[in-house]
């Protein structure tokens, strides 16, 4: 299937203890890692792919996954946590990674600046408001328990260039800084970030996650959105999120609305 890439021994992760997977070319990460966690690897079992032939987002969309041009990582875990808490993974990988790009670009680029780095609700993290990572989270369901979850995120860090339909949306971190990535490192700093963030959530709860979330994102409290799920259109303002990591909406009614999926446009605020 592949052979061991990085050697993550020197990390003292707490709970990302898995063997991790190199593949030269697969068709999607998060499947490799699917078929892992139902052959019953443990926990940590990760799978890092040079490219991605069906690279998946949310809602079936494809992952452009050119080779060498990104990260594509997927993690198996197995929480023991009500099946209602699992969204809080994706929210807590966001942060982990928000923080892996933040810790790029400031620290090893432009010191001098802060990074634009933005947590979009659920799943996506934008840099200077264009999309440079995409999160998918995947759970295995036995009756009302958790089996495992595949936490799949997907970095643009040298694309030079994309598509024309995404060259308005989608960004690299090479693109933005003009300083090329070494994807090795940036794995292995993001797994310490996702061992730290994951540890607190099962130690502590969902509080400190949700807490940091609010730190890293502007679309927590206060954003005017537009928000689509099938026909079904809401545009309001976020209100923050409930303890599940649901989106709170306050539309023009005054009313609000749980949102525990959807599609979110920032708008202009109302003058």
């Amino acid at each position: 299937m592949g052979h061991e890439a990085l050697d993550i021994g020197h990390l003292n992760l707490k709970r990302l203890r898995g063997r991790l997977i190199f593949l030269e070319s697969t068709a999607s990460t998060n499947d490799v890692a699917k078929e892992l966690a139902e052959e019953g690897c443990i926990e940590g079992a990760a799978v890092v792919a040079d490219e991605q032939t069906a690279g998946r987002g949310r809602q079936g969309r494809s992952w452009i996954s050119p080779k060498g041009a990104g990260l594509y990582l997927s993690v198996v875990l197995r929480p023991t946590i009500p099946l209602e808490m699992a969204p809080l993974v994706t929210l807590l990988s966001a942060v982990a990674t928000a923080e892996t790009i933040r810790e790029e670009v400031v620290v090893r680029v432009d010191p001098t600046r802060d990074a634009q780095v933005d947590i979009k609700w659920p799943n996506d993290i934008l840099l200077n408001d264009s999309k440079v990572c995409g999160i998918l989270t995947e759970t295995g369901i036995e009756g009302r328990s958790i089996k495992y979850i595949i936490t799949g995120i997907g970095v643009n860090l040298n694309h030079e260039q994309f598509p024309d339909y995404l060259a308005q949306s989608a960004t690299s971190i090479f693109i933005e800084t003009g300083c090329r990535v070494e994807r090795d490192r940036f794995c292995l700093r993001l797994l310490s970030h996702l061992d730290r963030w994951y540890d607190i959530f099962l130690t502590q709860g969902g509080a400190p996650v949700l807490s940091r979330w609010r730190d890293l994102s502007t679309y927590g409290e206060g954003k005017r959105v537009s928000v689509s799920f099938g026909n079904h259109q809401i545009i309001g303002l976020t209100r923050g999120l409930t303890p599940e990591g649901a989106l709170l909406i306050e539309g023009a009614d005054g009313n609000i609305e749980k949102l525990l999926a959807g599609e979110i446009t920032s708008l202009r605020q109302s003058v």
